[in-house]
């Protein structure tokens, strides 16, 4: 009765429109009120426990990065070293978009800041170079969305800080899985647009290639730094997201002189409320994920999934494909602090690799972050380029189809994700 509580509730408030973390707040507070789990005075404790450890300090340091990257210039320079280097080749801007994705991904930690960033700079490029607007905007979405696959990223840090796996070995497994999704989005852009050369958008000399390289090597080392960082000890994750915000304001403020100190305050309010709303949506998926496995709901699914089935890669593909359901209808967040602890007491019992699970999560999560109807990197871009959102869904479709190709082969073959952190010997 209390699981049907707990969940009919929140899911009655989410069909009426309101907010997740509210909707998930009240659900786990009325059931805890409603049955007398705990004294109700106890869960600002377990909310204030939730956000004030140190690994989630990360998440407003890697928001702020993000917004940074957007306004410091790092991301234009990276956009001029990739038109140089694929811009001139039909298609070249679609390519030009993919690449930028990557490179911006190993700098920010969140794919709706990329996504944001790549939105207001590509997209108005892309229509005047006669690409379809929605074909564009979805692309700048999926695009985006590598931003939490490759490191470092907001969804690690999170899963980290839930299940005890190593964030930095998370980071470097991250990289392989993230070139795959930009590589899964080329050929749906091969076939869209190989028809199309972009005005204005031609490839550069080699002089001219290393010039805009050498003007945008401070967005290129970035990740090398943040990664080097981690994996010689010099700092952990969350210091290294504190590291990237002190390094991009030096960047945008001191060399690149594209970042007027008169915008910080409103930079920093931005950003402030983004992480607030971020935080919201932890204490109250923090909750609702504490009331379920305070009703055994976590031992309960793995003694029937157990006595169903032993095959782990079964069970994988089963979880998976109840992740993707509820990444269409909830954010990456939600999903984390819900699904991980509900998953993990089984996860642990098959003695499948926590690392490994953790990559095939955040994929998924990107993949969410552009599936219908709540795929907030498609409500971004379809905002930017004043199109209708649901021409943006179905522009994207080929693309959710490759990203989904690739899910199932890091599923198929875990090496593709644990081999690098492997080979450099992370533990």
């Amino acid at each position: 009765m209390e699981t049907l509580l707990l969940f009919g509730l929140a899911l009655l408030l989410l069909a009426f429109n309101i907010p997740i973390a509210v909707a998930l707040g009240v659900a786990a507070i009325t059931t805890v009120w409603a049955f007398g789990i705990v004294p109700l005075d106890l869960l600002p404790s377990l909310a204030y426990a939730t956000v004030s450890k140190f690994t989630i300090l990360a998440v407003p340091y890697f928001i702020a990065a993000g917004y940074l990257m957007e306004r410091s210039g790092i991301a234009a320079r990276l956009i001029r070293m990739a038109g140089l280097l694929v811009g001139g080749l039909p298609g070249g801007l679609a390519y030009v978009t993919i690449v930028v994705s990557i490179f911006l991904a190993g700098i920010s930690g969140s794919g709706t800041a990329d996504t944001a960033a790549l939105g207001a700079i590509l997209i108005p490029a892309m229509a005047n170079a006669r690409y379809h607007k929605e074909f564009a905007a979805a692309l700048i979405a999926c695009g985006g969305s590598i931003g939490i696959i490759i490191p470092p990223s907001i969804i690690y840090v999170l899963y980290g800080s839930i299940t005890g796996a190593s964030i930095g070995k998370l980071f470097v497994a991250g990289i392989i899985p993230g070139i795959m999704i930009g590589l899964a989005l080329a050929i749906p852009s091969y076939l869209s647009t190989r028809h199309i050369k972009s005005p204005g958008w031609q490839r550069g000399s080699l002089s001219e290639l290393l010039t805009a390289t050498r003007d945008a090597s401070w967005g290129l080392i970035a990740p090398i730094i943040i990664l080097g960082g981690i994996y010689g000890g010099i700092f952990t994750p969350t210091e290294a997201a504190g590291f990237v915000v002190v390094y991009a304001l030096v960047v945008g403020i001191v060399i690149y002189r594209d970042l007027p100190l008169r915008t910080l305050p409103r930079f920093f309010a931005d950003s402030a409320l983004i992480t607030s709303m971020a935080l919201v949506i932890v204490i109250g998926a923090s909750l609702f994920s504490w009331v379920i496995t305070r009703l055994g709901v976590s031992a309960e699914i793995t003694r029937a999934v157990t006595a169903w089935s032993s095959d782990p890669m079964v069970i994988i593909f089963i979880i998976n494909g109840i992740l993707l359901i509820a990444g269409m209808f909830l954010d990456a967040v939600s999903i984390t602090f819900i699904f991980v602890p509900l998953f993990l007491p089984l996860l642990q019992t098959l003695h499948i690799d926590l690392i490994w699970f953790g990559i095939l999560f955040t994929v998924n999560m990107a993949i969410g972050q552009v599936t219908p109807p709540v795929g907030i990197n498609l409500y971004i871009v379809a905002g930017i380029a004043e199109v209708r959102f649901t021409g943006v869904a179905r522009a994207a479709l080929p693309m959710l189809i490759g990203e989904t190709v690739v899910l199932v082969l890091l599923i198929l073959f875990p090496e593709l994700s644990l081999w690098l952190p492997n080979a450099i010997g992370m533990r």
